[in-house]
């Protein structure tokens, strides 16, 4: 079992020389890709844990860090929300132009086809900045569980390893849907207009006393429209990854408990556990954590 296999003397370690693992008595006689393994799952998790400076790196292009303990609406956050309510002033106009001067209905659909992402986006910046203290909060405990359990048995670092690497993964996905998205809007326009020598736009809105049948206004119109597209990516992309963070989180609760569980096993198997005593203070432990995370 990998619990057995533990090294006392590298656990406390950030790193673990491999020279000294070969040579322990347990691990002469083992593989080289065993020992390598083996170092894997001893490492300490948390260092692995990237995933907060990921969001928080995305929400302050925003100006939504809100895991930041001294974080303040500040100007960014404005200009955000500037926005955001610009695009759907400027929707509005569109939606004028199209009814009322050019008189074609067909148009409307396409100017109100980016409205539901906007709309989306605005509710999830409100949500992150209402309840800044309740993601915090999460955040500061998800941190707690790593620092303490990564210190405990091999088990407990092998499922704590095991999760923050499923969590990586659903990011990577999402980070990568995002970015094949944006880059596929975005050059569709300039391929567009190479082969059909046609000009369309990044999105649906026009900007009053810009003229989009001029080179200047077509251009000065896809740039805001650039700005706008690139804004909400990022603050989309934040949202969701607070959102994979903390729900991806949950089955690491199941499996920690089950590490308790495992623990309070080896205690009840021991000769001298009424002496001891050990295994009182572990199922303890289980009822606290069960109460704490799984009620």
């Amino acid at each position: 079992m990998i619990s057995q296999l533990a090294i006392p003397e590298f656990h406390q370690s950030k790193t673990v020389p491999l020279a000294a693992v070969y040579h322990t008595r347990p691990y002469r006689n083992r593989s080289f890709e065993e020992i390598r393994s083996w170092i894997g799952i001893l490492a300490r998790p948390s260092e692995k844990i990237v995933i907060i400076r990921i969001v928080r790196l995305c929400s302050s292009v925003c100006g939504a860090d809100v895991l930041d303990p001294k974080y303040r609406i500040n100007l960014l956050t404005f200009i955000v929300l500037s926005f955001i309510n610009l695009f759907l002033v400027f929707t509005g106009y569109t939606i004028y132009v199209n009814l009322y001067v050019e008189r074609d209905w067909t148009k409307v659909l396409q100017t109100l086809c980016m409205v539901g992402s906007a709309l989306q986006g605005y509710c999830k910046l409100l949500n992150a900045i209402w309840n800044r203290h309740h993601l915090k909060f999460m955040a500061q405990e998800l941190h707690q569980i790593y620092k303490e359990y990564e210190q405990k048995h091999a088990h407990y670092r092998q499922e704590l390893t095991k999760n923050v690497n499923n969590v990586l993964k659903c990011i990577k996905f999402v980070l990568y849907t995002y970015a094949i998205n944006l880059t596929a809007i975005v050059m569709v326009v300039p391929i567009y207009r190479l082969i059909y020598k046609e000009r369309i736009f990044v999105m649906q809105f026009l900007l009053p006393a810009v003229n989009p049948d001029t080179e200047f206004g077509y251009m000065t119109m896809n740039c805001m429209h650039l700005i706008c597209i690139m804004f909400g990516a990022f603050g989309n992309f934040a949202a969701d990854t607070f959102f994979i963070t903390f729900v991806g989180h949950i089955p690491l609760l199941k499996d920690v408990l089950r590490c308790k569980f495992e623990d309070l096993n080896v205690k009840l198997d021991e000769k001298d556990m009424e002496k001891t005593k050990e295994y009182k203070a572990i199922l303890r432990d289980i009822f606290e954590w069960h109460q704490k995370y799984m009620t």
